[in-house]
């Protein structure tokens, strides 16, 4: 008695035809893959047009040899899509940008590099005191 699992159908480009991947297991246990092309005909439904059979070593090989060419075939398949066309970026634009005169910067970038002189004297002498309530 053999058992069967069919483990992917793949479309084709045209709505009439797929392709049928079936894993086949006979009385044995031995195992085959039947790759089946499927046509659609009016009032039969879908039928097997061409079926190739892969014994287990011959399965083995043949997705050695997809994977070993997976860019190859992502490539193509990119080719086939299309080309795509980039969002357009509008020019950059140049924005001037004012300093308040008191605020004094450093190259470090800190926060507190960018406050203004006197809310700096004000931040030092926050300091201060609370340094002398502490004590």
């Amino acid at each position: 008695m053999q058992h069967e699992e069919i483990i992917a159908i793949i479309a084709s480009a045209t709505a009439t035809s797929r392709l049928e991947v079936a894993v086949c297991t006979d009385s044995r246990g031995a195992r085959k893959t039947e790759l089946r092309r499927l046509s659609w005909g009016a009032g039969v439904g879908w039928y097997s047009q061409q079926t190739l059979c892969l014994d287990s070593h011959e399965t083995r090989e043949l997705l050695w040899a997809l994977r070993g060419n997976r860019q190859r075939w992502c490539d193509q398949t990119a080719l086939e899509h299309g080309k795509v066309i980039p969002f357009p970026v509008p020019p950059q634009r140049q924005e001037t940008h004012r300093e308040h005169p008191q605020v004094q910067k450093k190259r470090t970038g800190s926060l507190s590099s960018e406050l203004p002189v006197t809310e700096k004297k004000r931040t030092k002498r926050g300091e201060e005191k609370a340094a002398t309530l502490l004590a």
